[in-house]
């Protein structure tokens, strides 16, 4: 938690056993007392709680770090918060002094200054254990931070996401797909409309999930999960979705080799879900939906150099949906870096289009990040710790890519406006560095320096998605090594 020097407003998020407390803004003008903060409830029980707390360090650090050993803080309507030099059951810890801040701008807590104690009274005596954690909003583009565990049952790494509304109640619901361990799963998590999940329903794979597209494919109004699979089985999964979280066994179908990635799209003007597919055999494979749920037998459609990751876009405005994929190639190859396959409109492709990028692309995200109404390119370059930026000229074809530097081994990206200005900025998930970068764009192509968040436990895919319906842009993120996801709010 930040204190304010000159009364700049800070956010406050509490997490409390099973409440969520989303904090209205509030200023602290000295740093041995708190102004008072409300706090509107999430929870569905009629107790009432107060919260008390106090400074006791001249310069608290970033982090409020708070563990209960007593009673859960179930609310109702508000709460109040207010500091005070009472003491109770409960204390907290504020850690700076001998922090340090690294040259990637990640803070690095030091020695224990003080401690003082919290008193939370709660009408209905509740016993539990609660960690609540608190991150400082600065309302210029930064993020709050929560976690939800994907570790249910079962030992396998979170790898890939993405989301959608599963049992259309208006809140975002998480689909992760795992990589590691005897049993693959996707599992869905459902959203409480407050940026917090529950749940973790499981659905078996036959493989390691890559990609995990949420689209209605059978065209009854509910969201079904597409993922490919790797590790020899040669196919995708689709998993029908039930329209209450549920998803129905999954049906096979093939493809040439394993599939790296995948994506949806009408690529035959028919009005039908079509599916398009690169995989290790280095080729990429054109699905072609039925309608009903069910796919045709593959095509395979053109060659490129080692394929990591696919989007599709219409790049030339013709009204054709295109395939872009990123080629992963080992340092120093020449040939890493995006092809462009403009499409035909009957799922075929034209012969591809190679752009060189830094080393090791990875990942290719297609938006318009200058405003000129044409879209562009980014590539995340995992062997170079940079994105590459390839402007579009409007026919399909792109200028020569342009880096910005973020952490190390970047997996994914996902472009959205992140701090309300109108223009396409990029959150950046950075494995190797264990961090997500925020780069705000400059309107023309350009990102400002990052801006990066600690992600521990390494962040793979990554994507932008307003989870607490505050019309803000929100980011989320699994990390493959602590077993769980991450959710940044944003403010």
């Amino acid at each position: 938690m930040h204190r304010a020097t000159g009364c700049a407003c800070q956010k406050l998020r509490v997490i409390a056993g099973l409440s969520i407390l989303l904090g209205s803004t509030a200023c602290w003008s000295n740093p041995f007392f708190s102004d008072l903060l409300d706090a509107t409830q999430e929870s569905q029980n009629n107790s009432t709680s107060l919260l008390l707390l106090a400074w006791l360090a001249p310069n608290p650090s970033e982090t409020l770090h708070v563990t209960a050993s007593a009673s859960q803080v179930l609310m109702a309507e508000q709460a109040t918060f207010q500091a005070t030099n009472g003491t109770a059951p409960y204390s907290f810890r504020i850690q700076s002094g001998a922090g340090s801040i690294d040259a990637n701008g990640i803070y690095t807590a030091g020695a224990v200054l003080g401690s003082q104690t919290i008193l939370v009274t709660d009408a209905n005596s509740l016993s539990g254990t609660a960690t609540i954690s608190v991150f400082g909003g600065q309302g210029n583009g930064t993020f709050q931070n929560t976690d939800g565990s994907v570790n249910y049952n079962s030992p396998t790494q979170p790898e890939r996401i993405n989301a959608g509304d599963f049992n259309q109640d208006g809140a975002i619901d998480i689909a992760i797909g795992t990589n590691g361990g005897a049993t693959q799963y996707v599992y869905i998590f459902q959203g409480n409309g407050d940026g917090t999940f529950s749940g973790g329903i499981t659905n078996t794979l036959s493989s390691s999930a890559r990609g995990i597209e949420i689209i209605d494919v059978n065209g009854d109004s509910k969201l079904d999960v597409i993922t490919g699979e790797q590790d020899g089985t040669d196919h995708f999964a689709v998993l029908i979705g039930n329209g209450d979280l549920t998803l129905q066994g999954r049906t096979d179908y093939a493809a040439p080799a394993s599939i790296q990635d995948l994506v949806t799209a009408d690529f035959d003007n028919d009005g039908k879900v079509d599916l398009v597919s690169c995989g290790t055999d280095d080729s990429l494979s054109f699905h072609k939906g039925t309608g009903d749920g069910t796919f045709s037998a593959y095509v395979s459609t053109g060659a490129i150099n080692n394929p990591f990751h696919v989007s599709a876009a219409d790049l030339n405005l013709d009204g054709n949906m295109d395939a872009i994929t990123s080629n992963y190639s080992g340092a120093p190859s020449t040939n890493a870096g995006v092809s462009v396959f403009l499409g035909n409109g009957d799922g075929t492709f034209q012969n591809p289009v190679e752009y060189a990028t830094n080393t090791n692309s990875h990942s290719v995200k297609v938006a318009d990040f200058n405003n000129d109404g044409i879209l562009d390119l980014v590539s995340a370059n995992r062997g170079a710790a940079s994105i590459s930026t390839l402007l579009g000229n409007g026919d399909g074809t792109f200028q020569t890519a342009v880096d910005t530097a973020v952490g190390a081994s970047p997996f994914d990206m996902a472009p959205c406006d992140l701090n309300g200005d109108g223009r396409m900025d990029l959150a950046v998930a950075s494995e190797g560095a264990s961090q997500v970068s925020i780069l705000f764009g400059n309107n023309d192509g350009t990102f400002a320096a990052q801006t990066p968040f600690s992600a521990p436990g390494g962040p793979k895919e990554i994507i932008c998605r307003d989870l607490n319906n505050d019309q803000k842009m929100d980011i989320a993120t699994p990390t493959v090594n602590s077993h769980r996801f991450r959710v940044y709010l944003g403010n």
